[in-house]
């Protein structure tokens, strides 16, 4: 073989290497997640006890795709795939989100695809509990896409309710819970505890940024 075909193959085996064996750590250093440990390397890894913006995520194991580029994640919350444009196939269940009236989130096969100005492409289910109103049991509905912002339009197993979520590409979240034809009482007891009254019954809205 000619030198300058050895000297193709060494480079491509150096570059191999470099990509394979380079440090997750310093791969999550701009990706929001802290850690108490980050061991391994991009082509396999592993993160102890991680945490994005105040979400506990557990002990995640990751795995890197050369082509199509990826990253996959599994955990005891979530697993999917990170994707240079956003992320793929998550699914979990997120408990006691600070600031939001929910207790769970739970999410099915979400794929979510971004860009520069924001959500471009969504799909996947969510399902929630909220805290004040258990007894509604799950609100539930399909991912969007609007105007750069994912939302999603949730209703109950039961009773005459919706809850409207928004988030946007800076992380800025919005929260609308809105529960119609209620009796005198428990309207009166959902004002005490912190609702707004409207023309058809009660509204708690939270916003805030995760």
């Amino acid at each position: 073989m000619r030198r300058r075909g050895w000297i193709v193959i060494v480079l491509a085996l150096a570059i191999v290497a470099a990509v394979t064996l380079f440090p997750l750590r310093l791969v999550l250093g701009s990706s929001g997640i802290v850690a108490d440990d980050v061991s391994g390397s991009v082509w396999r890894g592993r993160i102890a006890n991680a945490r994005w913006h105040g979400i506990d995520l557990g002990d995640l194991d990751t795995r890197a795709r050369l082509w199509p580029p990826a990253m996959d994640f599994a955990g005891p919350v979530l697993r999917g795939r990170l994707t240079p444009t956003g992320v793929a196939d998550l699914s979990g269940t997120i408990e006691d989100i600070e600031g939001l009236p929910l207790a769970q989130i739970a999410v099915d096969n979400v794929t979510v695809l971004l860009d520069r100005a924001g959500c471009t492409s969504a799909r996947g289910e969510v399902a929630v509990y909220a805290q004040p109103l258990p007894q509604l049991g799950a609100f539930s509905g399909p991912l969007r896409c609007e105007t750069g912002v994912l939302r999603a339009a949730l209703t109950p197993e039961q009773g005459d309710a919706h809850l409207d979520l928004s988030l946007t590409a800076d992380r800025r979240y919005r929260a609308v819970l809105t529960v119609d034809s209620l009796p005198a009482m428990a309207r009166m007891l959902l004002i005490a505890a912190g609702f707004e009254a409207t023309s058809t019954g009660v509204a708690l809205s939270r916003e805030g940024q995760i």
